[in-house]
Protein backbone atom coordinates (compact mmCIF):
# COMPACT_ATOMS: atom_id res chain seq x y z
CA UNK A 1 0.00 0.00 0.00
CA UNK A 2 2.84 2.12 0.73
CA UNK A 3 4.61 1.68 -2.51
CA UNK A 4 1.66 1.85 -4.41
CA UNK A 5 1.53 5.56 -2.43
CA UNK A 6 4.83 6.49 -3.12
CA UNK A 7 4.75 5.43 -6.57
CA UNK A 8 1.72 7.60 -7.23
CA UNK A 9 3.38 10.70 -5.72
CA UNK A 10 6.05 10.08 -7.71
CA UNK A 11 4.02 10.21 -11.14
CA UNK A 12 2.92 13.31 -9.86
CA UNK A 13 6.49 15.05 -10.01
CA UNK A 14 6.99 15.52 -13.61
CA UNK A 15 3.60 16.65 -14.47
CA UNK A 16 3.83 19.36 -11.72
CA UNK A 17 7.32 20.64 -13.50
CA UNK A 18 5.96 20.43 -16.84
CA UNK A 19 3.20 23.09 -15.44
CA UNK A 20 5.54 25.16 -13.62
CA UNK A 21 8.00 25.50 -16.77
CA UNK A 22 5.51 26.24 -18.87
CA UNK A 23 3.62 28.98 -16.75
CA UNK A 24 7.34 30.14 -16.25
CA UNK A 25 7.14 30.37 -19.91
CA UNK A 26 4.05 32.21 -20.38
CA UNK A 27 4.82 34.67 -18.07
CA UNK A 28 8.55 35.89 -19.29
CA UNK A 29 6.30 35.57 -22.67
CA UNK A 30 3.79 37.88 -21.10
CA UNK A 31 6.50 40.02 -20.06
CA UNK A 32 8.07 40.41 -23.30
CA UNK A 33 5.11 40.64 -25.88
CA UNK A 34 3.58 43.88 -23.54
CA UNK A 35 6.97 44.97 -23.99
CA UNK A 36 8.05 44.92 -28.35
CA UNK A 37 4.69 43.40 -29.43
CA UNK A 38 3.74 39.46 -30.53
CA UNK A 39 5.04 40.17 -34.14
CA UNK A 40 8.55 41.59 -32.54
CA UNK A 41 9.43 39.18 -30.39
CA UNK A 42 10.91 36.12 -31.02
CA UNK A 43 11.32 32.55 -29.00
CA UNK A 44 15.39 33.55 -28.02
CA UNK A 45 13.77 36.68 -26.52
CA UNK A 46 11.19 34.32 -24.01
CA UNK A 47 13.86 32.12 -23.49
CA UNK A 48 16.20 35.00 -21.77
CA UNK A 49 13.61 36.56 -20.07
CA UNK A 50 12.38 32.81 -18.94
CA UNK A 51 16.05 32.14 -18.17
CA UNK A 52 15.82 28.57 -20.22
CA UNK A 53 17.47 27.50 -23.43
CA UNK A 54 15.78 27.71 -26.44
CA UNK A 55 15.57 23.95 -26.46
CA UNK A 56 13.47 23.69 -23.40
CA UNK A 57 10.95 26.53 -24.75
CA UNK A 58 10.70 24.24 -27.78
CA UNK A 59 10.20 20.79 -25.84
CA UNK A 60 6.93 22.81 -24.63
CA UNK A 61 5.39 24.85 -27.03
CA UNK A 62 6.09 24.36 -31.10
CA UNK A 63 6.13 28.65 -31.49
CA UNK A 64 5.07 31.95 -30.38
CA UNK A 65 2.28 30.83 -31.30
CA UNK A 66 1.41 28.20 -29.53
CA UNK A 67 2.93 30.44 -26.68
CA UNK A 68 0.36 32.83 -27.11
CA UNK A 69 -2.63 30.24 -27.54
CA UNK A 70 -1.46 28.77 -24.09
CA UNK A 71 -2.05 32.14 -22.68
CA UNK A 72 -4.76 32.70 -23.62
CA UNK A 73 -6.12 28.90 -22.56
CA UNK A 74 -5.54 29.80 -19.24
CA UNK A 75 -7.01 33.47 -19.54
CA UNK A 76 -10.25 31.63 -20.94
CA UNK A 77 -10.51 29.10 -17.79
CA UNK A 78 -9.82 31.81 -15.26
CA UNK A 79 -12.30 34.41 -17.05
CA UNK A 80 -15.04 31.57 -17.39
CA UNK A 81 -14.78 30.19 -13.87
CA UNK A 82 -15.26 34.11 -13.11
CA UNK A 83 -18.35 34.49 -14.51
CA UNK A 84 -19.87 31.15 -13.28
CA UNK A 85 -19.33 32.36 -9.92
CA UNK A 86 -20.49 36.07 -11.05
CA UNK A 87 -23.75 33.97 -12.86
CA UNK A 88 -24.47 32.29 -9.14
CA UNK A 89 -25.10 35.54 -7.64
CA UNK A 90 -28.29 36.49 -6.12
CA UNK A 91 -28.23 39.93 -7.03
CA UNK A 92 -29.99 42.32 -9.92
CA UNK A 93 -28.40 41.69 -12.73
CA UNK A 94 -27.37 46.00 -12.52
CA UNK A 95 -25.38 45.08 -9.44
CA UNK A 96 -23.44 42.22 -10.80
CA UNK A 97 -22.15 43.94 -14.48
CA UNK A 98 -20.84 46.60 -11.67
CA UNK A 99 -19.09 43.56 -9.81
CA UNK A 100 -18.45 42.59 -13.23
CA UNK A 101 -16.21 45.80 -13.81
CA UNK A 102 -14.54 45.62 -10.62
CA UNK A 103 -13.12 42.61 -10.82
CA UNK A 104 -12.46 43.14 -14.65
CA UNK A 105 -10.83 46.42 -13.74
CA UNK A 106 -8.77 44.44 -10.43
CA UNK A 107 -7.65 41.62 -13.07
CA UNK A 108 -5.83 44.40 -15.18
CA UNK A 109 -4.21 46.22 -12.20
CA UNK A 110 -3.12 42.73 -11.02
CA UNK A 111 -1.18 41.79 -13.92
CA UNK A 112 -0.65 45.20 -16.04
CA UNK A 113 1.73 43.52 -18.70
CA UNK A 114 -0.84 40.97 -19.35
CA UNK A 115 -4.09 43.58 -19.54
CA UNK A 116 -1.74 45.41 -22.55
CA UNK A 117 -1.62 41.70 -24.19
CA UNK A 118 -4.55 41.04 -24.19
CA UNK A 119 -5.98 44.37 -25.52
CA UNK A 120 -3.22 44.58 -28.38
CA UNK A 121 -4.22 41.12 -29.31
CA UNK A 122 -8.08 41.68 -29.01
CA UNK A 123 -7.19 44.37 -31.78
CA UNK A 124 -4.77 43.40 -34.03
CA UNK A 125 -7.70 42.57 -36.94
CA UNK A 126 -5.13 43.76 -39.69
CA UNK A 127 -3.24 40.51 -38.85
CA UNK A 128 -6.06 38.41 -38.35
CA UNK A 129 -7.05 37.19 -34.66
CA UNK A 130 -5.73 34.08 -33.40
CA UNK A 131 -8.71 31.46 -33.17
CA UNK A 132 -7.92 31.14 -29.16
CA UNK A 133 -7.82 35.18 -28.60
CA UNK A 134 -11.46 35.07 -30.91
CA UNK A 135 -12.99 32.56 -28.71
CA UNK A 136 -11.40 34.41 -25.39
CA UNK A 137 -13.48 37.43 -26.87
CA UNK A 138 -16.83 35.29 -27.45
CA UNK A 139 -16.73 33.91 -23.68
CA UNK A 140 -17.03 37.22 -22.27
CA UNK A 141 -19.67 38.29 -25.18
CA UNK A 142 -21.72 35.19 -24.82
CA UNK A 143 -21.54 36.16 -21.02
CA UNK A 144 -22.89 39.62 -21.23
CA UNK A 145 -25.28 38.84 -23.45
CA UNK A 146 -26.64 35.69 -21.31
CA UNK A 147 -26.78 38.11 -17.84
CA UNK A 148 -28.24 41.11 -19.74
CA UNK A 149 -31.45 38.56 -21.19
CA UNK A 150 -31.40 37.61 -17.78
CA UNK A 151 -31.84 41.49 -16.66
CA UNK A 152 -34.91 41.63 -18.93
CA UNK A 153 -36.75 39.16 -17.77
CA UNK A 154 -35.78 40.24 -13.80
CA UNK A 155 -37.31 43.70 -15.43
CA UNK A 156 -34.40 45.27 -14.83
CA UNK A 157 -32.65 46.14 -18.08
CA UNK A 158 -34.37 47.72 -21.10
CA UNK A 159 -36.20 45.47 -23.77
CA UNK A 160 -35.68 47.50 -26.59
CA UNK A 161 -32.17 47.13 -27.63
CA UNK A 162 -30.96 43.85 -28.60
CA UNK A 163 -28.63 42.15 -25.45
CA UNK A 164 -26.17 41.95 -28.39
CA UNK A 165 -25.75 45.41 -28.96
CA UNK A 166 -25.40 46.26 -25.21
CA UNK A 167 -22.93 43.85 -24.94
CA UNK A 168 -20.92 45.40 -27.28
CA UNK A 169 -21.48 48.61 -25.70
CA UNK A 170 -20.32 47.43 -22.14
CA UNK A 171 -17.02 45.44 -23.82
CA UNK A 172 -16.09 48.30 -25.64
CA UNK A 173 -16.58 50.99 -23.25
CA UNK A 174 -14.65 49.00 -20.56
CA UNK A 175 -11.90 48.14 -22.95
CA UNK A 176 -11.60 51.68 -23.82
CA UNK A 177 -11.22 52.64 -20.51
CA UNK A 178 -8.21 50.18 -19.95
CA UNK A 179 -6.51 51.77 -22.70
CA UNK A 180 -7.09 55.44 -21.85
CA UNK A 181 -4.92 54.27 -19.18
CA UNK A 182 -2.27 52.66 -20.96
CA UNK A 183 -1.85 55.65 -23.40
CA UNK A 184 -0.90 57.98 -20.58
CA UNK A 185 -3.70 60.21 -20.38
CA UNK A 186 -4.60 59.05 -16.28
CA UNK A 187 -2.86 56.77 -14.54
CA UNK A 188 -4.17 53.43 -15.05
CA UNK A 189 -4.90 52.79 -11.40
CA UNK A 190 -6.67 55.71 -10.82
CA UNK A 191 -9.02 54.60 -13.93
CA UNK A 192 -9.48 51.10 -12.77
CA UNK A 193 -10.58 53.04 -9.31
CA UNK A 194 -13.13 54.63 -10.91
CA UNK A 195 -14.29 53.28 -14.15
CA UNK A 196 -16.56 50.95 -12.07
CA UNK A 197 -18.54 53.54 -11.03
CA UNK A 198 -18.73 56.07 -13.99
CA UNK A 199 -19.87 52.98 -16.18
CA UNK A 200 -22.30 51.76 -13.78
CA UNK A 201 -23.58 55.76 -13.58
CA UNK A 202 -23.83 55.86 -17.61
CA UNK A 203 -25.63 52.88 -17.96
CA UNK A 204 -27.94 53.65 -15.40
CA UNK A 205 -29.14 57.36 -16.50
CA UNK A 206 -27.78 57.02 -20.04
CA UNK A 207 -25.95 59.80 -21.91
CA UNK A 208 -28.70 61.66 -23.83
CA UNK A 209 -31.21 63.94 -22.35
CA UNK A 210 -34.48 64.02 -24.44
Amino acid sequence: MRSHLFLERVSTIPRLKSKETKDIIKEAAIKVIAEVGFHHCNTDQIAREAGYSVGTIYNYFKNKEDILKYIFKVQHEQMKEMFGQLLELKEPVPVIIKTFFRQYYQRTLNNVRLGKLILDESNRLTQGLNEDVVGFLLLIDDFLKDLLERGVKEGTIRDDIPPGVMASVIMGASNSMVLRGFLNQLSLKKICDHAPDHLYHILLAGIFRE
